[in-house]
């Protein structure tokens, strides 16, 4: 009897301790906190030129309000590179290398404009085929999840452009260019193909005139100001499987944009009594692109000419309340080129009318 409650007792302090153990554990396990990983590159892309390929991207924003203290220093660059011979297997696991870094507190020698980042890989070759990454590092060495894959096919780049009319006109400045269709080592370009053009003026930087390349080899540039010159060049993008080269840029044209002339009075302008005072009517004019108001003048029998409108107006009519009873006025109208200095244009034919009230 007593060995039984002596092994009872021992079974229980057993289990007992057993119990203790696996309690104790869950109460004492510290489990580090997992902390948000930096954001990831998800706009990285490519460009393959002369002799090198450019890698562009932009600097992701961190998510607000968490980990403060945590902040972007850098990108890791990782390549995979596919030979001529190995382009047969697409299918085929890609060996991604790290290649460089871009450090925020001194990225040179990548390029930094605002938020966007410009790197270039200057160990390729004509033929490769090259798989890119990129992995956010923040300033406590966590890493991002890898970004989006840009992939360079490099090839020859396409003979740049020529531009071959550069004139200025009333309506803008009329931009052509020739393609020579050709690449860079004599071979003919069969390649789709677009163009960049760009735009500077004196004290600026170049800045592409598109939001994204064309195909048409001319352009009329409306958005200039009379008498201020502007500078243009052009590139070509040749597009293998996807993947734009770009040629040189072509030579630079300097154009002055023309002074515009003043705008022409309306054609017609009429005049009608009412109750209140004298109608002015016109029609509206017609001046291209630019944006037009009115002045309304109006001349007594003593010759005195007097601006009704304190202001341009956009409506194509105006009462002119302050008249008195059987006098004679005369009324015209001005044009006024809306801009930066307003241009205002000759009086109409002056129209006249003896006002009687209806």
């Amino acid at each position: 009897m007593r060995r039984i409650n002596s092994i009872s007792k021992t079974i229980f302090v057993v289990v007992l301790s057993l119990l203790l153990l696996s309690s104790c554990g869950k109460k004492t396990m510290v489990r580090a906190p997992v902390k948000i990983r930096p954001p990831a590159v998800s706009n990285l892309k490519c460009h393959v030129r002369v002799n090198f390929v450019e890698l562009e991207w932009q600097v992701p924003d961190w998510p607000e309000g968490k980990d403060l203290g945590r902040k972007i220093a850098a990108f890791e660059i990782w390549r995979a590179t596919i030979t001529p011979s190995e382009r047969n297997c697409p299918g085929c696991p890609k060996k991604f290398s790290y290649i460089g870094m871009v450090d925020l507190s001194y990225p040179y020698p990548a390029h930094m404009i605002g938020k966007k980042i410009l790197w270039k890989d200057l160990g390729v070759r004509i033929g490769n085929q090259y798989f890119y990454r990129v992995i956010t590092v923040d300033n406590e060495g966590n890493e991002s999840l890898i970004s989006n894959t840009t992939v360079a096919n490099v090839s020859y780049p396409p003979v740049a452009p020529k531009i071959t009319e550069a004139v200025a006109t009333h309506d803008g400045i009329n931009l052509v260019w020739e393609d020579p269709e050709k690449r860079v080592d004599g071979e003919n370009d069969l390649r789709p193909r677009r163009y960049v053009l760009y735009k500077k003026t004196d004290g600026k930087e170049w800045k592409p005139v598109f939001a994204r390349p064309i195909e048409e080899k001319s352009f009329i540039d409306l958005k200039v100001e009379p008498g201020k010159t502007y500078e243009y060049k052009v590139r070509t993008e040749a597009y293998e499987e996807g993947t734009p080269t770009l040629s040189d840029f072509s030579n630079i044209v300097r154009v002055m944009a023309l002074e515009l002339p003043p705008p022409a009075p309306p054609d017609t302008v009429w005049v009608l009594p009412s109750k209140n005072g004298v109608g002015i009517y016109w029609l509206r004019s017609e001046v291209g692109k630019h944006q037009v108001k009115y002045n309304v003048y109006r001349k007594t029998e003593s010759g005195e000419i007097v601006r009704l409108t304190e202001k341009p107006i956009s409506k194509t009519t105006f009462l002119d309340k302050n008249v008195e009873v059987n006098r004679l006025y005369k009324y015209a109208v001005t044009v006024v080129r809306m801009g930066k200095k307003p241009t205002e244009g000759p009086y109409s034919k002056w129209v006249e009318i003896r006002f009687v009230p209806l």
